[in-house]
């Protein structure tokens, strides 16, 4: 009588379409107009679901404190000649730390 031990492992992995997940699917495959209407519809046939668009035209667009200025107008970081010379020592320090020339692009 000859004892034998096995150990065996499987690993699989499966996706399931939950009910939601289908849901989202179809609405990202539609136009723009074509998601509206079934909005409308969805608004229309089930008295649950309620339009937030009502909420903000009573109490004002949501977000409006917090709006961007135009890209015009934001600061923009400019690369003066200062901070390219602090990159380009930083480099260079990287660079006698790892055995890498910067300038000629290969090791040491």
């Amino acid at each position: 009588m000859a004892l034998e031990i096995k150990l065996n492992q499987k690993l699989s992995q499966t996706l399931v379409m939950t009910p939601q997940l289908q849901q989202a699917i179809k609405l990202l495959q539609l136009g723009r107009q074509e998601y509206v209407e079934v909005l409308e519809r969805e608004l229309l046939e089930n008295p649950v679901l309620e339009d937030s668009r009502e909420d903000e035209e009573q109490f004002g667009a949501r977000g409006t404190d917090t709006e961007l200025p135009p890209v015009a107008e934001r600061a923009t970081p400019s690369a003066d000649s200062d901070d390219i010379e602090i990159r380009r020592s930083n480099d260079d320090s990287l660079g006698d730390l790892f055995g890498y020339s910067a300038a000629r692009g290969s090791g040491s």
